[in-house]
């Protein structure tokens, strides 16, 4: 009752409130049950069944699919405890996933150091930003095209100049031995923009007080960097750590457009990243069960390490508020 008269259901103002937060958050509550709830619901339920393509049915499978997996691609042997080609290419394809942490491991004193260098507006300070910057508006498949050319044994520079000082090399054959150096420099110089843009974000946000209080003190530049910004910062860092956890899941195209789809013998450039995504070009049933075991495998594996290093992270970074 307002007023002696009688309010309807929908005239009440907490009503009306109610209706319109519901209104708001009622797509994205559907979209997040359907295609993440249900999906990943029904993609872990399929890694215990078999699909059997002449029925179309299934039937219980199991844990067996993930023992297998984890005896072929991480231990690297078969039932026999033999690692045949087939099982060493499945070894070399899960294993070489991990070199996305060394990479990152490789990036990260770099990303930070360059970040702080912009921080303190070294000489030519803007045209290192355009030089680190411009790669994140070029298509990687971009990139890597030039990049390759690099190496091009008819044209590219540096072939051309390994050739002249009587020291010919082939860069870019499947089995060539500087292959995994050349996709780690890739990799390296394709995720500085990004990586530095984040850390200066977090950099810029440090009061000028403190870089004032810095000059006056006469504090020198790579004391401010390790006892004044970085633990500024060290939320941002802690960050960016666990991501180099989760770069593993991500390490595919980088490899993939390097060597222009040929992973080398025995899986040599293969990850598992690169075999989830030809796994679901092939439109079988069989095969992204399979995937998606691996999938759920390196997740399981990986989840404690991400979950340990967000705990220390937590720990040992402070809470800096400014």
């Amino acid at each position: 009752m307002e007023n002696g008269k009688k309010v309807s259901f929908f005239q009440r103002p907490k009503t009306k409130e109610r209706l319109f937060i519901a209104a708001l958050v009622i797509i994205p509550v559907i979209h997040f049950f359907v295609f993440w709830v249900y999906v990943n619901a029904s993609t872990i339920v399929k890694t215990f069944l078999q699909y059997h393509p002449a029925t179309g049915e299934y039937s219980w499978y199991g844990i067996e699919r993930y023992v297998e997996i984890f005896r072929e691609w991480v231990l690297g042997i078969n039932e026999e405890g033999v690692r045949d080609i087939r099982v060493l290419k499945s070894f070399n394809t899960f294993w070489n996933s991990f070199r996305a942490i060394a990479i990152n491991v490789i990036l990260y004193p770099i990303v930070v150091t360059a970040a702080y260098a912009f921080y303190k507006k070294i000489s030519c300070e803007k045209l290192f930003r355009i030089c680190f910057y411009i790669p994140q508006l070029i298509s990687i498949s971009v990139l890597a095209i030039m990049y390759r050319s690099l190496f091009h044994a008819d044209y590219g520079p540096i072939s051309l100049f390994m050739a002249s000082i009587g020291k010919p090399t082939e860069f870019l054959t499947s089995n060539s031995e500087h292959m995994w150096t050349i996709i780690y420099i890739f990799a390296i110089w394709t995720g500085l923009g990004a990586n530095v843009i984040m850390i200066s974000g977090a950099m810029l946000r440090i009061p000028g007080d403190i870089a004032e209080y810095c000059q006056l003190e006469g504090v020198g530049f790579w004391r401010e960097l390790v006892q004044i910004v970085i633990p500024l910062i060290m939320p941002t860092l802690g960050v960016y750590m666990i991501n180099i956890l989760l770069s593993v899941f991500a390490f595919t195209m980088q490899p993939m457009m390097i060597t222009f789809n040929n992973a080398g013998e025995a899986g040599k450039y293969y990850t598992v990243g690169w075999y989830i995504f030809e796994a679901a070009q092939q439109n079988s049933i069989s095969s992204s069960i399979y995937a998606s075991t691996l999938g759920i495998l390196l997740t399981v594996i990986l989840t404690p390490f991400i979950v340990t290093a967000r705990v220390l992270v937590k720990k040992f970074t402070p809470d800096v508020q400014f």
